[in-house]
Protein backbone atom coordinates (compact mmCIF):
# COMPACT_ATOMS: atom_id res chain seq x y z
CA UNK A 1 0.00 0.00 0.00
CA UNK A 2 1.29 3.42 -0.89
CA UNK A 3 2.12 5.79 1.90
CA UNK A 4 -0.77 7.87 3.11
CA UNK A 5 -0.42 11.59 2.70
CA UNK A 6 -0.84 13.30 6.06
CA UNK A 7 -3.71 15.74 6.40
CA UNK A 8 -2.80 17.05 9.80
CA UNK A 9 -1.87 20.38 8.24
CA UNK A 10 -4.22 22.95 6.81
CA UNK A 11 -4.39 21.17 3.43
CA UNK A 12 -5.57 17.58 2.92
CA UNK A 13 -4.42 15.63 -0.12
CA UNK A 14 -6.17 12.27 0.23
CA UNK A 15 -4.45 8.93 0.14
CA UNK A 16 -4.12 5.95 -2.22
CA UNK A 17 -4.39 2.28 -1.31
CA UNK A 18 -3.71 -0.87 -3.30
CA UNK A 19 -6.36 -3.60 -3.46
CA UNK A 20 -5.99 -7.11 -4.86
CA UNK A 21 -9.13 -8.61 -6.33
CA UNK A 22 -10.21 -12.24 -6.31
CA UNK A 23 -8.93 -12.54 -9.86
CA UNK A 24 -5.44 -11.47 -8.77
CA UNK A 25 -5.63 -8.11 -10.58
CA UNK A 26 -4.27 -5.18 -8.57
CA UNK A 27 -6.55 -2.15 -8.34
CA UNK A 28 -6.30 1.19 -6.55
CA UNK A 29 -8.66 3.22 -4.41
CA UNK A 30 -8.33 6.68 -2.94
CA UNK A 31 -9.53 7.54 0.56
CA UNK A 32 -11.12 10.94 0.95
CA UNK A 33 -11.44 12.61 4.33
CA UNK A 34 -14.98 13.93 5.01
CA UNK A 35 -16.13 16.82 7.19
CA UNK A 36 -16.80 14.50 10.14
CA UNK A 37 -13.24 13.08 9.77
CA UNK A 38 -14.53 9.78 8.43
CA UNK A 39 -13.21 8.40 5.15
CA UNK A 40 -14.91 7.55 1.90
CA UNK A 41 -13.24 5.23 -0.62
CA UNK A 42 -13.40 5.80 -4.38
CA UNK A 43 -12.06 3.50 -7.12
CA UNK A 44 -9.27 4.98 -9.26
CA UNK A 45 -10.11 4.74 -12.99
CA UNK A 46 -7.54 2.89 -15.10
CA UNK A 47 -6.49 6.02 -16.96
CA UNK A 48 -5.47 7.65 -13.63
CA UNK A 49 -3.78 4.50 -12.22
CA UNK A 50 -0.78 4.50 -14.59
CA UNK A 51 1.79 5.36 -11.92
CA UNK A 52 2.09 6.74 -8.38
CA UNK A 53 2.09 10.36 -9.55
CA UNK A 54 -1.16 10.08 -11.52
CA UNK A 55 -2.80 8.22 -8.64
CA UNK A 56 -1.69 10.85 -6.14
CA UNK A 57 -2.91 13.64 -8.44
CA UNK A 58 -6.33 11.92 -8.70
CA UNK A 59 -6.54 11.65 -4.92
CA UNK A 60 -5.60 15.31 -4.51
CA UNK A 61 -8.24 16.52 -6.97
CA UNK A 62 -10.99 14.42 -5.32
CA UNK A 63 -10.04 15.67 -1.86
CA UNK A 64 -10.08 19.29 -2.99
CA UNK A 65 -13.52 18.84 -4.57
CA UNK A 66 -14.83 17.29 -1.37
CA UNK A 67 -13.38 20.10 0.75
CA UNK A 68 -15.15 22.66 -1.43
CA UNK A 69 -18.53 20.97 -2.00
CA UNK A 70 -18.92 18.34 0.73
CA UNK A 71 -20.72 16.16 -1.83
CA UNK A 72 -19.57 12.83 -0.42
CA UNK A 73 -20.44 13.90 3.12
CA UNK A 74 -23.98 14.93 2.06
CA UNK A 75 -24.44 11.60 0.31
CA UNK A 76 -23.40 9.83 3.49
CA UNK A 77 -25.95 11.77 5.54
CA UNK A 78 -28.64 10.93 3.01
CA UNK A 79 -27.90 7.21 3.32
CA UNK A 80 -28.09 7.42 7.09
CA UNK A 81 -31.43 9.25 6.89
CA UNK A 82 -32.84 6.73 4.42
CA UNK A 83 -31.90 3.88 6.75
CA UNK A 84 -33.97 5.50 9.51
CA UNK A 85 -37.16 5.74 7.41
CA UNK A 86 -39.96 3.26 8.11
CA UNK A 87 -40.22 0.68 5.40
CA UNK A 88 -43.51 0.60 3.50
CA UNK A 89 -44.87 -2.87 3.01
CA UNK A 90 -46.55 -2.83 -0.38
CA UNK A 91 -46.77 -6.36 -1.63
CA UNK A 92 -48.69 -5.36 -4.74
CA UNK A 93 -49.69 -2.41 -6.88
CA UNK A 94 -53.21 -2.66 -5.44
CA UNK A 95 -51.86 -2.38 -1.88
CA UNK A 96 -49.76 0.63 -2.76
CA UNK A 97 -52.63 2.38 -4.55
CA UNK A 98 -54.99 1.77 -1.60
CA UNK A 99 -52.52 3.43 0.79
CA UNK A 100 -51.88 6.25 -1.67
CA UNK A 101 -55.57 6.98 -2.25
CA UNK A 102 -56.20 7.02 1.50
CA UNK A 103 -53.45 9.60 1.96
CA UNK A 104 -54.68 11.69 -0.98
CA UNK A 105 -58.21 11.69 0.41
CA UNK A 106 -56.88 12.88 3.77
CA UNK A 107 -55.04 15.67 1.93
CA UNK A 108 -58.32 16.89 0.44
CA UNK A 109 -57.90 15.62 -3.13
CA UNK A 110 -61.34 15.84 -4.72
CA UNK A 111 -61.50 12.96 -7.20
CA UNK A 112 -60.24 10.07 -5.08
CA UNK A 113 -63.52 8.15 -5.45
CA UNK A 114 -63.31 8.34 -9.24
CA UNK A 115 -59.60 7.42 -9.14
CA UNK A 116 -60.41 4.27 -7.17
CA UNK A 117 -63.09 3.28 -9.64
CA UNK A 118 -60.74 3.89 -12.56
CA UNK A 119 -57.95 1.85 -10.98
CA UNK A 120 -60.29 -1.02 -10.16
CA UNK A 121 -61.80 -1.19 -13.66
CA UNK A 122 -58.82 -0.59 -15.94
CA UNK A 123 -55.46 -0.81 -14.17
CA UNK A 124 -55.85 -3.42 -11.46
CA UNK A 125 -56.70 -6.24 -13.92
CA UNK A 126 -53.39 -5.57 -15.69
CA UNK A 127 -50.86 -5.12 -12.85
CA UNK A 128 -52.83 -5.06 -9.59
CA UNK A 129 -51.41 -8.28 -8.08
CA UNK A 130 -47.80 -7.65 -9.05
CA UNK A 131 -45.22 -6.00 -6.72
CA UNK A 132 -45.05 -2.24 -7.26
CA UNK A 133 -41.28 -2.42 -7.56
CA UNK A 134 -41.40 -5.02 -10.35
CA UNK A 135 -43.33 -2.91 -12.88
CA UNK A 136 -41.25 -2.04 -15.94
CA UNK A 137 -41.63 0.44 -18.78
CA UNK A 138 -42.90 -2.36 -20.99
CA UNK A 139 -45.71 -3.08 -18.51
CA UNK A 140 -46.78 0.56 -18.58
CA UNK A 141 -46.60 0.61 -22.37
CA UNK A 142 -48.84 -2.47 -22.50
CA UNK A 143 -51.50 -0.60 -20.52
CA UNK A 144 -51.19 2.38 -22.87
CA UNK A 145 -51.62 0.06 -25.87
CA UNK A 146 -54.72 -1.46 -24.24
CA UNK A 147 -56.20 2.03 -23.87
CA UNK A 148 -55.39 2.79 -27.51
CA UNK A 149 -57.26 -0.35 -28.55
CA UNK A 150 -60.33 0.76 -26.56
CA UNK A 151 -60.24 4.21 -28.17
CA UNK A 152 -60.07 2.62 -31.63
CA UNK A 153 -63.19 0.61 -30.76
CA UNK A 154 -65.00 3.88 -30.00
CA UNK A 155 -63.82 5.38 -33.29
CA UNK A 156 -65.11 2.35 -35.20
CA UNK A 157 -68.52 2.36 -33.49
CA UNK A 158 -70.99 4.63 -35.26
CA UNK A 159 -73.19 4.92 -32.16
CA UNK A 160 -70.23 5.81 -29.95
CA UNK A 161 -71.09 3.27 -27.25
CA UNK A 162 -68.28 0.72 -27.61
CA UNK A 163 -64.79 1.16 -26.19
CA UNK A 164 -63.51 4.29 -24.45
CA UNK A 165 -63.61 7.95 -25.35
CA UNK A 166 -60.31 9.77 -25.67
CA UNK A 167 -61.08 11.78 -22.55
CA UNK A 168 -61.85 8.67 -20.50
CA UNK A 169 -58.67 6.96 -21.70
CA UNK A 170 -56.69 10.03 -20.67
CA UNK A 171 -58.30 9.88 -17.21
CA UNK A 172 -57.11 6.27 -16.82
CA UNK A 173 -53.63 7.25 -17.99
CA UNK A 174 -53.56 10.15 -15.53
CA UNK A 175 -54.35 7.83 -12.58
CA UNK A 176 -51.57 5.46 -13.65
CA UNK A 177 -49.03 8.25 -14.07
CA UNK A 178 -49.94 9.88 -10.76
CA UNK A 179 -49.45 6.59 -8.92
CA UNK A 180 -45.98 5.93 -10.29
CA UNK A 181 -44.88 9.54 -9.85
CA UNK A 182 -45.67 9.14 -6.17
CA UNK A 183 -43.48 6.02 -5.93
CA UNK A 184 -40.48 8.27 -6.66
CA UNK A 185 -41.25 11.70 -5.24
CA UNK A 186 -44.17 11.42 -2.86
CA UNK A 187 -44.48 14.09 -0.19
CA UNK A 188 -44.46 11.30 2.39
CA UNK A 189 -41.02 9.68 2.33
CA UNK A 190 -42.47 6.34 3.36
CA UNK A 191 -44.33 6.22 0.04
CA UNK A 192 -41.14 6.48 -2.04
CA UNK A 193 -40.53 2.85 -2.91
CA UNK A 194 -38.85 3.17 -6.30
CA UNK A 195 -35.81 4.89 -7.75
CA UNK A 196 -37.38 5.41 -11.16
CA UNK A 197 -40.77 6.22 -12.71
CA UNK A 198 -41.60 3.59 -15.36
CA UNK A 199 -44.51 5.71 -16.69
CA UNK A 200 -42.30 8.67 -17.61
CA UNK A 201 -41.53 9.44 -21.23
CA UNK A 202 -44.36 7.44 -22.87
CA UNK A 203 -46.75 8.79 -25.46
CA UNK A 204 -50.26 9.27 -23.95
CA UNK A 205 -53.27 7.31 -25.25
CA UNK A 206 -54.91 8.25 -28.54
CA UNK A 207 -57.04 11.38 -28.42
CA UNK A 208 -60.31 11.91 -30.27
CA UNK A 209 -62.39 15.02 -30.57
CA UNK A 210 -64.88 15.29 -27.68
CA UNK A 211 -68.58 14.96 -28.40
CA UNK A 212 -70.38 18.25 -28.85
CA UNK A 213 -73.01 19.51 -26.43
CA UNK A 214 -76.07 21.58 -27.19
CA UNK A 215 -78.23 23.94 -25.19
CA UNK A 216 -81.92 24.60 -24.67
CA UNK A 217 -83.17 27.68 -26.50
CA UNK A 218 -84.84 30.36 -24.35
CA UNK A 219 -88.13 29.79 -26.19
CA UNK A 220 -87.94 26.07 -25.43
CA UNK A 221 -87.19 26.75 -21.76
CA UNK A 222 -90.20 29.08 -21.60
CA UNK A 223 -92.35 26.32 -23.09
CA UNK A 224 -91.10 23.85 -20.46
CA UNK A 225 -91.57 26.23 -17.52
CA UNK A 226 -95.14 27.08 -18.58
CA UNK A 227 -96.24 23.47 -19.11
CA UNK A 228 -98.63 22.42 -16.34
CA UNK A 229 -98.16 18.77 -17.31
CA UNK A 230 -94.74 19.06 -15.65
CA UNK A 231 -94.92 18.95 -11.83
CA UNK A 232 -94.58 22.36 -10.23
CA UNK A 233 -91.68 21.28 -8.00
CA UNK A 234 -89.67 20.31 -11.08
CA UNK A 235 -90.51 23.55 -12.89
CA UNK A 236 -89.24 25.48 -9.87
CA UNK A 237 -85.99 23.52 -10.05
CA UNK A 238 -85.61 24.10 -13.78
CA UNK A 239 -86.25 27.83 -13.50
CA UNK A 240 -83.56 28.25 -10.84
CA UNK A 241 -81.18 25.99 -12.78
CA UNK A 242 -81.60 27.93 -16.04
CA UNK A 243 -81.54 31.42 -14.54
CA UNK A 244 -78.71 30.90 -12.01
CA UNK A 245 -76.66 28.49 -14.21
CA UNK A 246 -74.99 26.85 -11.19
CA UNK A 247 -73.35 23.44 -11.27
CA UNK A 248 -75.80 20.73 -10.12
CA UNK A 249 -73.84 20.18 -6.90
CA UNK A 250 -73.81 23.92 -6.18
CA UNK A 251 -77.55 24.16 -6.82
CA UNK A 252 -78.29 21.24 -4.50
CA UNK A 253 -76.23 22.78 -1.67
CA UNK A 254 -77.75 26.26 -2.07
CA UNK A 255 -79.42 27.49 1.13
CA UNK A 256 -81.54 30.52 1.86
CA UNK A 257 -78.61 31.97 3.78
CA UNK A 258 -76.78 32.13 0.42
CA UNK A 259 -79.55 34.20 -1.22
CA UNK A 260 -79.02 37.93 -0.73
CA UNK A 261 -82.23 39.64 -1.81
CA UNK A 262 -80.88 43.07 -0.85
CA UNK A 263 -77.81 42.87 -3.09
CA UNK A 264 -79.60 40.76 -5.70
CA UNK A 265 -76.98 38.00 -5.75
CA UNK A 266 -76.53 34.37 -4.79
CA UNK A 267 -73.36 33.51 -2.86
CA UNK A 268 -71.81 30.28 -4.12
CA UNK A 269 -69.49 28.92 -1.44
CA UNK A 270 -70.04 25.16 -1.42
CA UNK A 271 -71.34 22.19 -3.38
CA UNK A 272 -72.84 18.79 -2.70
CA UNK A 273 -70.58 15.89 -3.70
CA UNK A 274 -72.80 12.93 -4.59
CA UNK A 275 -69.86 10.50 -4.59
CA UNK A 276 -69.07 11.37 -0.96
CA UNK A 277 -72.68 12.18 0.03
CA UNK A 278 -71.70 15.39 1.79
CA UNK A 279 -71.26 19.11 1.26
CA UNK A 280 -67.73 20.03 0.20
CA UNK A 281 -65.82 23.05 -1.03
CA UNK A 282 -66.46 24.15 -4.62
CA UNK A 283 -64.71 22.66 -7.63
CA UNK A 284 -62.08 25.41 -7.99
CA UNK A 285 -61.09 28.66 -6.32
CA UNK A 286 -62.94 30.55 -9.06
CA UNK A 287 -66.11 28.63 -8.20
CA UNK A 288 -66.47 30.72 -5.01
CA UNK A 289 -68.37 33.64 -6.48
CA UNK A 290 -71.47 35.83 -6.45
CA UNK A 291 -74.02 35.20 -9.21
CA UNK A 292 -76.48 38.01 -10.02
CA UNK A 293 -80.13 37.04 -9.66
CA UNK A 294 -82.00 37.66 -12.91
CA UNK A 295 -84.87 40.05 -12.38
CA UNK A 296 -87.33 37.55 -13.82
CA UNK A 297 -86.32 34.97 -11.20
CA UNK A 298 -86.85 37.22 -8.17
CA UNK A 299 -90.64 36.70 -7.88
CA UNK A 300 -90.19 32.94 -7.85
CA UNK A 301 -87.42 33.07 -5.24
CA UNK A 302 -89.51 35.37 -3.06
CA UNK A 303 -92.45 32.97 -3.24
CA UNK A 304 -90.26 29.98 -2.42
CA UNK A 305 -88.74 31.90 0.48
CA UNK A 306 -92.17 32.75 1.90
CA UNK A 307 -93.27 29.10 1.57
CA UNK A 308 -89.97 27.60 2.74
CA UNK A 309 -90.05 24.51 4.95
CA UNK A 310 -86.34 23.74 4.64
CA UNK A 311 -82.99 25.51 4.83
CA UNK A 312 -82.33 24.40 1.24
CA UNK A 313 -83.63 26.51 -1.60
CA UNK A 314 -84.47 23.41 -3.67
CA UNK A 315 -84.97 20.45 -1.31
CA UNK A 316 -86.57 18.57 -4.22
CA UNK A 317 -83.05 17.85 -5.55
CA UNK A 318 -82.23 15.80 -2.46
CA UNK A 319 -84.45 12.89 -3.45
CA UNK A 320 -83.05 12.40 -6.98
CA UNK A 321 -79.61 11.39 -8.18
CA UNK A 322 -77.95 12.61 -11.36
CA UNK A 323 -79.26 9.85 -13.62
CA UNK A 324 -82.85 10.33 -12.50
CA UNK A 325 -82.54 14.09 -12.99
CA UNK A 326 -81.21 13.58 -16.54
CA UNK A 327 -83.94 11.11 -17.55
CA UNK A 328 -86.67 13.21 -15.95
CA UNK A 329 -85.45 16.39 -17.65
CA UNK A 330 -85.59 14.82 -21.10
CA UNK A 331 -89.04 13.38 -20.43
CA UNK A 332 -90.36 16.71 -19.21
CA UNK A 333 -89.07 18.42 -22.35
CA UNK A 334 -91.06 15.96 -24.44
CA UNK A 335 -94.17 16.45 -22.29
CA UNK A 336 -93.87 20.19 -22.91
CA UNK A 337 -93.73 19.63 -26.67
CA UNK A 338 -90.01 20.45 -26.94
CA UNK A 339 -88.95 17.80 -29.42
CA UNK A 340 -86.03 19.34 -31.33
CA UNK A 341 -84.07 16.33 -32.55
CA UNK A 342 -80.65 17.67 -31.57
CA UNK A 343 -81.63 17.80 -27.89
CA UNK A 344 -82.03 14.01 -27.80
CA UNK A 345 -79.28 12.95 -30.24
CA UNK A 346 -76.83 10.68 -28.42
CA UNK A 347 -74.26 9.58 -31.02
CA UNK A 348 -70.52 9.20 -31.46
CA UNK A 349 -70.22 12.95 -32.05
CA UNK A 350 -73.11 14.47 -30.06
CA UNK A 351 -74.35 14.37 -26.46
CA UNK A 352 -78.04 14.48 -25.59
CA UNK A 353 -79.19 17.00 -23.02
CA UNK A 354 -79.17 16.18 -19.32
CA UNK A 355 -79.85 18.12 -16.15
CA UNK A 356 -76.45 19.82 -16.34
CA UNK A 357 -77.54 21.22 -19.71
CA UNK A 358 -79.56 23.78 -17.75
CA UNK A 359 -76.24 25.29 -16.63
CA UNK A 360 -74.79 25.11 -20.14
CA UNK A 361 -77.93 26.77 -21.47
CA UNK A 362 -77.89 29.57 -18.91
CA UNK A 363 -74.25 30.41 -19.64
CA UNK A 364 -74.96 30.38 -23.39
CA UNK A 365 -77.91 32.72 -22.81
CA UNK A 366 -75.47 35.18 -21.23
CA UNK A 367 -73.68 35.32 -24.57
CA UNK A 368 -76.97 35.80 -26.41
CA UNK A 369 -77.78 38.63 -24.00
CA UNK A 370 -74.53 40.41 -24.88
CA UNK A 371 -72.68 39.84 -21.59
CA UNK A 372 -68.88 40.17 -21.98
CA UNK A 373 -66.72 37.06 -21.92
CA UNK A 374 -64.89 38.23 -18.78
CA UNK A 375 -68.17 38.73 -16.92
CA UNK A 376 -69.39 35.36 -18.16
CA UNK A 377 -66.24 33.67 -16.86
CA UNK A 378 -66.65 35.28 -13.45
CA UNK A 379 -70.35 34.41 -13.14
CA UNK A 380 -69.87 30.84 -14.36
CA UNK A 381 -66.89 30.24 -12.06
CA UNK A 382 -64.61 29.01 -14.84
CA UNK A 383 -60.90 28.75 -14.14
CA UNK A 384 -59.87 29.18 -17.79
CA UNK A 385 -61.17 31.75 -20.23
CA UNK A 386 -61.02 29.15 -23.02
CA UNK A 387 -63.79 27.22 -21.27
CA UNK A 388 -66.05 30.27 -21.34
CA UNK A 389 -65.14 31.04 -24.95
CA UNK A 390 -66.65 27.68 -25.96
CA UNK A 391 -70.07 28.90 -24.82
CA UNK A 392 -69.65 32.06 -26.89
CA UNK A 393 -68.83 30.19 -30.11
CA UNK A 394 -71.79 27.82 -29.84
CA UNK A 395 -74.62 30.28 -30.64
CA UNK A 396 -72.61 32.50 -33.04
CA UNK A 397 -73.86 30.86 -36.22
CA UNK A 398 -77.44 30.30 -35.09
CA UNK A 399 -80.21 32.29 -36.71
CA UNK A 400 -83.93 32.44 -36.27
CA UNK A 401 -86.13 33.06 -33.27
CA UNK A 402 -84.53 31.39 -30.24
CA UNK A 403 -86.49 33.50 -27.78
CA UNK A 404 -85.48 36.11 -25.22
CA UNK A 405 -82.80 35.04 -22.71
CA UNK A 406 -83.94 35.17 -19.08
CA UNK A 407 -87.48 36.16 -20.09
CA UNK A 408 -90.19 36.74 -17.44
CA UNK A 409 -91.42 33.51 -15.90
CA UNK A 410 -95.02 32.35 -16.51
CA UNK A 411 -97.63 33.36 -13.98
CA UNK A 412 -98.55 29.74 -13.22
CA UNK A 413 -95.00 29.30 -11.94
CA UNK A 414 -94.45 32.44 -9.87
CA UNK A 415 -98.03 32.76 -8.56
CA UNK A 416 -99.20 31.47 -5.17
CA UNK A 417 -98.89 27.73 -4.84
CA UNK A 418 -102.24 25.98 -4.42
CA UNK A 419 -101.75 22.34 -3.51
CA UNK A 420 -99.32 19.94 -5.08
CA UNK A 421 -99.38 19.29 -8.84
CA UNK A 422 -100.02 15.89 -10.32
CA UNK A 423 -98.22 14.61 -13.42
CA UNK A 424 -101.34 15.48 -15.40
CA UNK A 425 -101.16 19.06 -14.19
CA UNK A 426 -104.41 18.81 -12.15
CA UNK A 427 -104.37 20.11 -8.57
CA UNK A 428 -104.07 17.46 -5.89
CA UNK A 429 -106.16 16.74 -2.79
CA UNK A 430 -109.53 18.45 -2.39
CA UNK A 431 -111.12 20.41 -5.19
CA UNK A 432 -110.65 24.14 -5.46
CA UNK A 433 -114.13 24.98 -4.17
CA UNK A 434 -113.62 22.94 -0.99
CA UNK A 435 -110.27 24.65 -0.38
CA UNK A 436 -111.90 28.07 -0.59
CA UNK A 437 -114.55 27.00 1.92
CA UNK A 438 -111.93 25.62 4.30
CA UNK A 439 -110.08 28.91 4.05
CA UNK A 440 -113.32 30.66 5.04
CA UNK A 441 -113.80 28.38 8.05
CA UNK A 442 -110.22 28.94 9.09
CA UNK A 443 -110.80 32.68 8.88
CA UNK A 444 -113.98 32.27 10.96
CA UNK A 445 -112.03 30.48 13.66
CA UNK A 446 -109.50 33.29 13.82
CA UNK A 447 -112.27 35.89 14.03
CA UNK A 448 -113.96 33.96 16.86
CA UNK A 449 -110.88 34.64 18.98
CA UNK A 450 -110.95 38.34 18.19
CA UNK A 451 -111.96 41.00 20.81
CA UNK A 452 -115.64 41.62 21.55
CA UNK A 453 -117.49 43.69 19.03
CA UNK A 454 -115.85 42.09 16.03
CA UNK A 455 -118.00 40.54 13.33
CA UNK A 456 -117.92 36.83 14.29
CA UNK A 457 -120.19 34.27 12.58
CA UNK A 458 -121.80 31.67 14.81
CA UNK A 459 -121.38 27.90 14.54
CA UNK A 460 -124.66 27.36 12.66
CA UNK A 461 -123.57 29.79 9.97
CA UNK A 462 -120.37 27.84 9.45
CA UNK A 463 -122.35 24.58 9.37
CA UNK A 464 -124.79 25.91 6.77
CA UNK A 465 -121.88 26.98 4.60
CA UNK A 466 -120.31 23.54 4.82
CA UNK A 467 -123.61 21.67 4.28
CA UNK A 468 -124.46 23.71 1.22
CA UNK A 469 -121.10 22.75 -0.27
CA UNK A 470 -121.41 19.01 0.58
CA UNK A 471 -118.50 19.16 3.01
CA UNK A 472 -118.94 16.86 5.97
CA UNK A 473 -118.83 18.45 9.41
CA UNK A 474 -116.38 15.82 10.59
CA UNK A 475 -114.06 16.84 7.75
CA UNK A 476 -114.38 20.42 8.92
CA UNK A 477 -113.33 19.46 12.45
CA UNK A 478 -110.43 17.46 11.02
CA UNK A 479 -109.34 20.44 8.98
CA UNK A 480 -109.41 22.57 12.11
CA UNK A 481 -107.12 20.15 13.94
CA UNK A 482 -104.74 20.11 10.99
CA UNK A 483 -104.22 23.82 11.35
CA UNK A 484 -102.42 23.31 14.66
CA UNK A 485 -98.69 23.84 14.19
CA UNK A 486 -96.23 21.20 15.36
CA UNK A 487 -92.90 21.76 17.14
CA UNK A 488 -91.18 22.73 13.88
CA UNK A 489 -93.60 25.60 13.29
CA UNK A 490 -95.27 23.87 10.32
CA UNK A 491 -98.95 23.01 10.25
CA UNK A 492 -99.92 19.37 9.92
CA UNK A 493 -101.33 20.15 6.47
CA UNK A 494 -97.96 21.49 5.35
CA UNK A 495 -96.12 18.47 6.73
CA UNK A 496 -98.56 16.11 5.04
CA UNK A 497 -98.26 17.95 1.73
CA UNK A 498 -94.46 17.89 1.89
CA UNK A 499 -94.44 14.13 2.45
CA UNK A 500 -96.96 13.57 -0.32
CA UNK A 501 -94.89 15.74 -2.65
CA UNK A 502 -91.82 13.60 -2.01
CA UNK A 503 -93.77 10.35 -2.59
CA UNK A 504 -95.40 11.64 -5.78
CA UNK A 505 -92.03 12.82 -7.09
CA UNK A 506 -90.43 9.42 -6.50
CA UNK A 507 -93.29 7.59 -8.18
CA UNK A 508 -93.37 10.03 -11.08
CA UNK A 509 -89.61 9.73 -11.59
CA UNK A 510 -89.93 5.94 -11.67
CA UNK A 511 -92.68 6.17 -14.27
CA UNK A 512 -90.62 8.56 -16.38
CA UNK A 513 -87.55 6.31 -16.14
CA UNK A 514 -89.62 3.25 -17.11
CA UNK A 515 -91.09 5.13 -20.07
CA UNK A 516 -87.58 5.98 -21.30
CA UNK A 517 -86.44 2.36 -20.91
CA UNK A 518 -89.44 1.13 -22.94
CA UNK A 519 -88.71 3.68 -25.67
CA UNK A 520 -85.08 2.60 -25.72
CA UNK A 521 -86.03 -1.09 -26.07
CA UNK A 522 -88.32 -0.23 -28.95
CA UNK A 523 -85.61 1.83 -30.70
CA UNK A 524 -83.11 -1.01 -30.32
CA UNK A 525 -85.61 -3.51 -31.69
CA UNK A 526 -85.53 -5.66 -28.55
CA UNK A 527 -89.30 -5.62 -28.36
CA UNK A 528 -92.12 -4.25 -30.47
CA UNK A 529 -94.98 -3.22 -28.20
CA UNK A 530 -97.28 -2.36 -31.09
CA UNK A 531 -96.93 -5.89 -32.45
CA UNK A 532 -97.53 -7.37 -28.98
CA UNK A 533 -100.72 -5.32 -28.61
CA UNK A 534 -101.89 -6.47 -32.04
CA UNK A 535 -101.38 -10.11 -31.05
CA UNK A 536 -103.47 -9.65 -27.92
CA UNK A 537 -106.31 -8.13 -29.92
Amino acid sequence: MEKKVSHGGPKRRGSVEEVSGADGVVRYRVRIRLADHSRERIDVPAKHAINAETRAAFALVKQQIEDETGKLYKAKLARIEAAKRPKLIASSCDDYFDKLSTRREADGVRDVVHERSTWRCWISPQIGKRPITSITRDDVEDIRNMLDAEVRKRLADEDGNDGLSGARAMNVWSVLRTTFKETVRARDRAMRVRQDDPSEGHQPPLAIDPRTKTFVYPVEAAQLLACEAVPLAWREVYACAFYLYLRPGELRALTWADVNFTAGVVHVTKQYDETKNKVTRPKTANAVRDVPIAGALLPLLERLYNERTDALVLPHLEIHDDKVRADTFRSHLRFAGVDRERLFADTATTIQVNFRSTRDSGITWLSLAGVSVIAMQRRAGHRKLDTTAGYVKEPEDLTGNMGIPFAPLPQNLIGPREGLPQPSGQPSGQNRRTKVLLQKTGRAERESNAPNGSNTPDESEVSRTLDSSHVDKNEHRASKSKQRPDASGLTLDELRDARCDAIRSRVWSAVVSLDDEIAKLEREGVIDFDRERAKRR
